[in-house]
């Protein structure tokens, strides 16, 4: 008896363990899914008036994207090219990529954060490499799905 629920925990523990880890780990997920969540037009109406971050930004499924110095503007003030390197999903739902920006002069490697709702997209960028997630200087700049 004492062996048969030894055998019944152990066999219990294979099944259920990854179960129980697998709720605090992070789900990498493939460019394209990733792309379903990042390429559509982001806003933030605060930027209005500033010259560093641009009022609307534009990420499109081909690899471009567009920045705009309003929300209304028509005309686009830059753009590029991006490749996202690495995405997942965390825990909470939130959805994270490694993108690198091509500006022709200049390239910005971004850590990218779109909220669980899909709704809030938070941007932190380095010239060198991939920021790490640093509590001091996160985010760089914050936007809103159109």
């Amino acid at each position: 008896m004492k062996r048969t629920k030894l055998v019944f925990l152990g066999i219990l523990m294979l099944f259920v363990a990854p179960l129980v880890l697998a709720e605090d780990q992070e789900k990498e997920i493939s460019v394209d899914e990733a792309m379903k969540y990042f390429c559509i037009t982001w806003i933030n109406p605060d930027y209005y008036e500033n010259d560093w971050y641009a009022g609307k930004k534009i990420w499109n499924k081909d690899g471009t994207f567009e920045f705009y110095q309003n929300e209304t503007s028509e005309d686009p003030n830059g753009g590029g090219e991006f490749k996202i390197d690495k995405s997942w999903i965390d825990k909470d739902g939130n959805v994270w990529l490694n993108v690198l920006f091509d500006e022709g002069a200049f390239k910005k490697y971004a850590l990218v954060k779109i909220s669980d709702d899909g709704n809030t997209l938070e941007v932190a960028f380095d010239y060198n490499a991939y920021p790490t997630l640093d509590p001091d200087t996160w985010p760089s700049y914050i936007m809103y799905r159109k």
